[in-house]
């Protein structure tokens, strides 16, 4: 369960979607897109043997495709530091009065692209077919509690915060060479 754990909490990457969001959003649409992840995380467990059937792989197969993506987000966030959303893409601070619902950006941008990423929709299946659903469901609620207390605490610099993204996108690639390997050895 220690794995599973691990392996959610660097594909979430708190630090990344605190330093992508910026403390730009409002606080009760992140808890309702951190909870909707939540949600999307453990129904992905909950199928992830009929997402493999339907693939035709095998679970250490899977592991090593969630390895690789998960190895590319850790490249992109070692070379580029965090996304940065475009400003018209404020996330829900709610500048724009033309639109008077701060819930207006609630999916795009909130969930796709920053809080329900590849990685983790590659883990919470990988996850899924290893460890079960409980492992998901604890691993992804902890990781995204995590994110949801690093968006409120946002404060500082950009630099100081795509800096960090940067040395978390370390830790996020060893992980993600040990599913690969752990896949290879178990095909």
């Amino acid at each position: 369960m220690s794995s599973a754990l691990l392996v959610l909490l660097v594909a979430v990457n708190p630090v990344a979607i605190a330093a992508e969001l910026g403390g730009r959003q409002d606080r009760r649409v992140l808890a309702v897109g951190l909870a909707a992840t939540a949600v999307l995380s453990v129904a992905l467990a909950a199928a992830s043997e009929v997402i493999l059937d339907v693939l035709s792989v095998t679970a250490p197969t899977f592991r090593v495709a969630a390895g690789a993506v998960l190895l590319l987000a850790a490249a992109r966030w070692v070379a580029l530091g965090p996304r940065r959303l475009a400003p018209e893409d404020a996330l829900l601070s709610h500048t724009d009065r033309s639109d008077p619902s701060p819930w207006s950006g609630l999916v795009v941008p909130l969930l796709v692209p920053v809080l329900v990423s590849p990685q983790l929709v590659m883990a919470a299946v990988s996850v899924g077919a290893d460890d079960g659903v409980v492992a998901v469901a604890v691993g992804a609620g902890a990781a995204l509690a995590l994110s949801g207390v690093a968006c409120v605490l946002h404060r500082g610099s950009a630099g100081i915060w795509s800096t960090a993204v940067r040395f978390t996108g370390l830790p996020v690639a060893a992980v993600a060479v040990g599913l690969v390997v752990d896949g290879v050895k178990a095909v």
